[in-house]
């Protein structure tokens, strides 16, 4: 929320709530950054218990009621301000038929229905489904939320309807007003990882799913979205709203937690600058395109050599692809043993090396072909003297009376030889001499790949600000990777300024040891106009 930072503390300081996470919650999480954390939520959070769609109203009684026992409706309500309408909890204000604003009130999909297929658990999940007006829900639809500088509607609180105008799309969206947007972030952050294990197949459920998710398990959102939602995860801290929420979704009914409100800073360490995570890279990939028809294979680094009789490795083509072929057909030899190894490929500095490669058989008469991990080998030297370990692959079973179809080797695991110097190696046996074994076998897209250590770099976006150990006693660390040279103030809960200090550093100490217990607002700006705004809690 933006607006003013009073506002941010009225919101902050309210109802005076202080989290009550249970101890050691999220004891598997610490110490980890990226996707790695991303997973670490989701086995703290998954198999919640679903309290099922109709008990959705019930429950709001207890998670979405405001002090003066009103329906805190957030497509409706007006911080600081009295809202055009109100509802009570009984069974004449929910809906319902309804034709206008203060109708009645119902059960909002932040995350729509029909971007999950109106599946359980997600259909009755209250991290994202909260009670609102039955009619800007209808207006709102489906579609992603965003920001609108020219609204097509505008609801009595200030939500709008309109044409995205935030970077990177340009449909039609909803966008909540200010003082909410932080909570419906963090909600889609929720989303992310409780349903890390499906979400990837969501994207193709609809248009608007599409627009908002990237088919991945780890990433999840197109980049116009996770940008958004991280803007409004800064720009709106926590409320006492949705930590008194929170602690009763947790105890009350679902016995998860939604960690973004227990830990904001969660969501820059895990799609932010600054955050560390592991993305596949190539260490090594031939496809055999350079070279040239029927000749033998001379690839760069490559050794192509017989152990038995004079055949070899050479390149065939089949409707304009080119791949690396091995065939005792028509040689008049008793026995065919050739060898084709690739380059060096060094597997340090990765995790989770794998291999993998495309393969193909025909005319199926005995002959074989195996795949083997050679170590202490130098390039051009014999293979079958090198140390070597047989690795198993999936090996087609159509190619007994004719031509089989490509296929893939499936995914064979290297990580035994992790930060070691490798080479792979296709070894083909055969004969057409006595006993004819004259299996023709077919290889490409030969690929090594891993999980390289990077930096997420996301450019445009707010200041990244980490506050820890959150509550604290007596020293805080106020970390942010924009910071050099920028400003860090602490206010308390009425809104006067305690402390400024300027920075030049990424991570600053900051003794609060003379500090009242209560709620303190934290801002930072650094560089480039960038700010944030925390909550510290002192104990």
């Amino acid at each position: 929320m933006i607006r003013s930072l009073l506002l941010v503390i009225i919101l902050f300081t309210t109802f005076n709530v202080v989290s009550q996470i249970p101890e050691g919650y999220y004891e598997n999480a610490e110490g980890k950054t990226g996707y790695e954390l991303k997973t670490a939520l989701y086995n703290i959070i998954k198999d919640h218990t679903d309290i099922g769609y109709d008990a959705l109203y019930d429950a709001y009684v207890k998670t979405d009621i405001k002090p003066d026992n009103t329906v805190w409706d957030m497509y409706s309500d007006v911080p600081g301000g009295t809202p055009s309408y109100v509802y009570y909890y009984n069974e004449e204000e929910t809906c319902g038929e309804y034709s206008g604003e203060g109708d009645c009130f119902n059960r909002e999909h932040s995350f729509p229905q029909s971007w999950f297929e109106e599946a359980s658990p997600m259909k009755a999940d209250l991290f994202h489904v909260y009670p609102t007006d039955g009619y800007v829900n209808n207006r709102r639809s489906s579609y992603p939320y965003g920001e609108t500088t020219s609204p097509s509607w505008t609801s009595t609180n200030g939500s709008k309807v309109g044409t995205c105008t935030y970077p990177g799309y340009s449909e039609t969206i909803f966008e909540p007003i200010d003082e909410y947007k932080g909570d419906l972030a963090r909600s889609y952050f929720y989303m992310a990882t409780r349903y890390e294990n499906l979400i990837a197949s969501w994207e193709s459920n609809s248009e608007t799913a599409d627009d908002v998710l990237d088919g991945t398990s780890d990433h999840v959102f197109e980049d116009w979205q996770l940008n958004l939602l991280l803007k409004w995860n800064n720009d709106d801290p926590v409320s006492s709203k949705e930590i008194a929420r929170n602690d009763s979704v947790y105890y009350l009914f679902q016995h998860n937690r939604n960690p973004f409100i227990d830990h904001p800073e969660y969501a820059e360490l895990i799609w932010g600058e600054g955050a560390v995570y592991p993305e596949d890279t190539i260490l090594f990939f031939e496809d055999f395109e350079t070279t040239t028809e029927e000749e033998d294979i001379s690839l760069t680094g490559w050794t192509n050599m017989a152990e038995q009789g004079t055949v070899t490795w050479y390149s065939e083509t089949y409707n304009g692809n080119l791949y690396a072929q091995c065939s005792a057909y028509n040689t008049s030899e008793d026995s065919v043993v050739a060898w084709l190894v690739t380059p060096a490929i060094d597997l340090s500095d990765v995790s989770n090396q794998m291999f993998s490669f495309s393969i193909k058989g025909g005319y199926d008469n005995g002959a074989t072909i195996e795949a083997f991990v050679l170590t202490n080998y130098t390039t051009g030297s014999a293979p079958w003297d090198a140390e070597k370990t047989k690795i198993n692959f999936n090996v087609p079973d159509d190619a007994s009376s004719g031509w089989g179809d490509w296929a893939n080797s499936g995914e064979i695991n290297l990580s035994t030889w992790a930060d070691q110097k490798i080479y792979v190696a296709f070894k083909y046996t055969g004969s057409d001499g006595d006993d004819p074994k004259t299996t023709t076998w077919q290889i490409d897209s030969v690929k090594v790949y891993a999980e390289k250590v990077t930096t997420s770099i996301r450019k445009n976006r707010r200041l990244m600000l980490n506050i820890y150990p959150n509550p604290a006693k007596s020293e805080v660390y106020i970390i942010g990777d924009d910071i050099i040279s920028g400003t860090i103030q602490i206010y308390n809960s009425l809104g006067t300024l305690l402390m400024s200090k300027k920075v030049e550093s990424q991570q600053t100490k900051i003794d609060i040891g003379n500090f009242p217990k209560g709620l303190y607002i934290v801002k930072v700006t650094g560089q480039n106009n960038t700010s944030a705004i925390g909550k510290l809690i002192k104990e």
